[in-house]
C-alpha cells in the first residue's frame, strides 16, 4: 500500500494504491492545500481503511515549485510519519509531471516541464521519453520565457504551469497540458517503475543529482531553487 502527496503547484493531489487499485483526492484550488491535505488523507483511510503504519512507503513531491505548497507537503509528510516505520521517498516535482505525458505515439518525446514562477521565469527541466527509456536532459532550473522560447523546439510536448505565457507561435507549433497532468498518481507511478532513473548525473556539475531518494522525514527539506542555487 503507498500514498502519494503533490502539492507543488496550485494543485493538492493525494493518491492511494492498493493491489493494483488506485484512488486519489484533489483540488485545484490554490490557497486550499493546509486545510484539504489532511482532509484528503482522512478520506482515503476511512474508503480503504488503512492506517499509516500498514503503508509500504509514504511519496512525496519534493519541488521545484511554490514555496508554500512545498513547505505544506514537507510539514504535513513529517507529521504523518513521526514515530511511524514508513520510508518517505522525495520525488523530483518536474520528473513526475514530465513522466505524466511520457507516453504517445510520438518517439522519442521531447518534454519540457514547467511551473510558474512568477515575473518572467518558469521552473524548467528537459527530458526525453522512449518506449523503454526515459531520462533528463537538463537540469532543474529558472529559466526567463525568453530562453524557453529559444530553446524549445517545434513538436516538442510542454506540461505544466506557466508555458501560456510564452510566444504564440512556439505554442501552435508545441504541444501543451495542463494542470490535469499534474497529480500524485504519477508519483506512484514513478515508484513502482524500473524505467525512471533514480538518478541524474550532467556533465556540467561534479555532483549526482537525485530524481527519486529515500529521506528521513525528520530531516527533509523541499529542493527551493533560486537563481543562486539553481540546478542543485
Amino acid at each position: 500500500m503507498i500514498l502519494a502527496i503533490e502539492t507543488a503547484t496550485k494543485v493538492c493531489s493525494v493518491a492511494f494504491k492498493k493491489e493494483g487499485r488506485l484512488d486519489e483526492r484533489r483540488t485545484e484550488e490554490y490557497g486550499h492545500h493546509s486545510e484539504r491535505l489532511f482532509v484528503f488523507i482522512k478520506e482515503l483511510q476511512a474508503d480503504w481503511g488503512f492506517k499509516i503504519k500498514d503503508l509500504s512507503a509514504v511519496l512525496v513531491s519534493e519541488g521545484p515549485g511554490s514555496y508554500t505548497g512545498l513547505r505544506i507537503g514537507a510539514s504535513g509528510v513529517k507529521g504523518l510519519l513521526f514515530g511511524q516505520p514508513v520510508p518517505l521517498i522525495a520525488i523530483n516535482t518536474l520528473a513526475a509531471m514530465a513522466w505524466g505525458i511520457r507516453e504517445g505515439e510520438s518517439y522519442p518525446r521531447i518534454i519540457h516541464a514547467t511551473i510558474d514562477a512568477r515575473r518572467k521565469h518558469l521552473y524548467h527541466q528537459a527530458f526525453e521519453a522512449a518506449k523503454k527509456e526515459f531520462r533528463p536532459l537538463s537540469l532543474a532550473d529558472i529559466r526567463t520565457l525568453e530562453e524557453l522560447n529559444e530553446d524549445i523546439g517545434q513538436n516538442d510536448f510542454i506540461v505544466g504551469t506557466g508555458w501560456d505565457r510564452l510566444d504564440s507561435d512556439l505554442l501552435d507549433s508545441s504541444t501543451q497540458y495542463g494542470i490535469d497532468k499534474i497529480s500524485a498518481v504519477n508519483l506512484i507511478s514513478i515508484y513502482e517503475s524500473e524505467m525512471m532513473p533514480h538518478t541524474f548525473d550532467p556533465e556540467e556539475t561534479n555532483e549526482v543529482i537525485h530524481l527519486l531518494r529515500e529521506v528521513d522525514p525528520a530531516g527533509f527539506d523541499p529542493r527551493y531553487i533560486t537563481r543562486k542555487k539553481a540546478g542543485t
